[in-house]
């Protein structure tokens, strides 16, 4: 994914809302809470804080499941934490508990974490942390990407004229799917040679089109047809569903974490197909 600029926004006691850039998010005292909806860039964005010597990365899961936190943050002195919403929990209010008390271990150092907006139960999760902080952590919101930056991303991944006929296209059609970085590259990826979808249902549908075919011809011989390839997909998908997992990984069973799925059994699933599937096509599994 692209680096550009990100900008965020909280709202003050009084009711007056503030926005900062992700560049000031260091100067910070306070830990923080980026909240955003799905694929908006909130790994991505927590990634490039975590490029600071004084900060350690990891994921909500990978803090929980260690019996000992301690090498996840070494020397550091803030931890960041994404992905609060993929770890599984019984009741509303368990995952932050959990998280707190690891940080609990590392005698509670400053943190940012992530989560999506529909899984942060604010009220409570804000007092959860407040009990054992002296200043509750701030909420910031990821705002989309702005126009500028829309155009500057397509720009790299097509030409100049490219961009702006997709832009130019989509914001006519008052679709706003331009501000998600996850659902840019999708939209990068459209065919030249094909009309421009004006609805979200021909969009995706166009985009997986372009992902799923074999583009290297010494693998040509050993492309699956189309129903095979979305059949091995759509099982993928469903059994993660019916679950309730969130990751499909090719680590050794004895190995996996909590809300995770060996790859192994799912292709077994899928007749064998999703090893191809995955392995001759772009197409990503990605809860």
């Amino acid at each position: 994914m692209f680096n550009v600029p990100r900008k965020l926004w909280f709202d003050m006691r009084n009711g007056e809302r503030v926005r900062i850039s992700d560049s000031q998010l260091s100067d910070r005292l306070e830990s923080l809470v980026v909240l955003g909806e799905p694929g908006m860039g909130k790994t991505q964005l927590l990634k490039v804080l975590a490029e600071s010597s004084v900060a350690k990365f990891c994921t909500a899961r990978q803090l929980i499941n260690r019996p000992s936190p301690q090498p996840l943050i070494g020397d550091a002195s803030i931890l960041i934490i994404d992905a609060l919403d993929e770890v599984s929990a019984r009741n509303e209010g368990d995952a932050v508990d959990l998280v707190l008390q690891k940080l609990g271990m590392l005698n509670y150092p400053r943190f940012i974490l992530s989560c999506r907006v529909a899984d942060w139960q604010a009220a409570t999760s804000v007092a959860a942390f407040q009990e054992q902080y002296d200043q509750a952590p701030l909420q910031l919101h990821l705002e989309p990407l702005t126009a500028e930056d829309q155009i500057a991303i397509l720009a790299q991944s097509v030409s100049e004229a490219r961009a702006n006929e997709l832009f130019q296209h989509f914001e006519k059609h008052g679709l706003d799917f331009l501000g998600n970085p996850q659902t840019l590259q999708l939209i990068a990826r459209l065919p030249v040679d094909s009309p421009l979808p004006e609805t979200s249902g021909p969009l995706f549908e166009l985009a997986i089109e372009k992902l799923r075919v074999e583009h290297r011809d010494g693998a040509g011989k050993s492309e699956l047809p189309r129903e095979v390839i979305m059949d091995a997909a759509g099982a993928a998908f469903a059994t993660l569903i019916l679950s309730g997992s969130t990751t499909i990984k090719r680590t050794a069973q004895a190995n996996l974490s909590e809300g995770e799925l060996p790859f192994t059994e799912i292709n077994e699933i899928s007749g064998g197909n999703l090893t191809q599937a995955t392995g001759e096509s772009r197409l990503e599994l990605k809860a």
